[in-house]
């Protein structure tokens, strides 16, 4: 799995980058979870055994994740905003274990929308610290690995002038990722990643997902939107973001095995990577391993 990672990274690069014996690779890695962290790290190893300068910018959204998830040294940056209510969320506190099993949208109404407001604060922390961005600016990446799940991050790519972005997921295909990828979304057929639900659907099932779908769509498009006016404001004429995805997007890994996912149509633009996050287990002692 490793040398197929290697090899394609080789690839994106060669082709979307003048040559060079290693490039400056960012990886931008917003505190989702543990899980997203320590996906986005391991692939920092791999570039960084490979002989790559790497760059992780973690944005904090839960501060309970203090990790960059990287064992291999690389270069790391911390962003916080001054106000943080992450952890006042459902799915933080301990009523998450007493919730009855869900039978639609699998995350509360609530949640989504702090996950919205901090991940806006933190983009406008960025954009604030002058330091900070002249520090990026002046590092002239040639990649990015980028976290699918947030909307800043095109943006920021944009005026860091970086011409490639390999998006990734540790929750399996995104709506996103369909989009960019030009694959139609199938709420009839595929479900959402936030359902309980299966390729094998009820007719009532397929309503709600169907519905879900629509308003997943709606809703990427406002938040979009207010993303590019924060950022048209300081850079007047700025592409949207949805443009910037679509122009700047070479990859797409998602930490799923294919055959786990529900099926649905694919492109070779997409790939499967699912165990990054798993490392080899290490030798019992002696006393033990008998």
């Amino acid at each position: 799995m490793v040398k197929w990672l290697l090899l394609t990274v080789g690839i994106v690069i060669s082709l979307r980058t003048p040559f060079t014996s290693a490039s400056n690779i960012l990886i931008w890695s917003p505190t989702f979870g543990h899980s997203h962290v320590a996906f986005l790290g391991n692939i920092a190893d791999v570039l960084t055994a490979d002989g790559h300068n790497v760059t992780i910018l973690t944005l904090t959204l839960d501060p309970n994740v203090t990790t960059f998830g990287n064992r291999l040294p690389a270069h790391t940056i911390r962003i916080e905003s001054e106000e943080n209510n992450w952890l006042q969320m459902d799915v933080k506190g301990p009523s998450l274990w007493n919730t009855p099993p869900c039978t639609g949208l699998c995350t509360r109404t609530s949640d989504l929308l702090i996950i919205a407001e901090q991940s806006y604060r933190i983009c406008k922390a960025l954009l604030d610290d002058d330091e900070t961005m002249k520090k990026l600016l002046a590092s002239k990446f040639d990649l990015v690995f980028s976290e699918t799940l947030e909307n800043c991050g095109p943006g920021i790519f944009q005026v860091l002038n970086i011409p490639s972005v390999v998006m990734v997921s540790a929750l399996g295909m995104m709506p996103k990722m369909l989009e960019v990828s030009g694959l139609r979304a199938t709420p009839s057929f595929v479900p959402l990643c936030l359902t309980p639900y299966s390729d094998e659907m009820t007719f009532f099932e397929r309503f709600i997902n169907f519905n879900l779908q629509m308003i997943f769509s709606t809703y990427k498009y406002k938040v979009e939107d207010q993303y590019w006016q924060l950022l048209n404001d300081r850079y007047p004429g700025f592409p949207s973001i949805e443009s910037i995805s679509m122009n700047k997007t070479a990859l797409m890994m998602t930490n799923v095995h294919e055959f786990a996912e529900s099926p649905r149509p694919t492109t070779n633009m997409i790939r499967y990577v699912g165990g990054m996050t798993i490392y080899p287990p290490k030798a019992l002692r002696a006393q033990r391993s008998t």
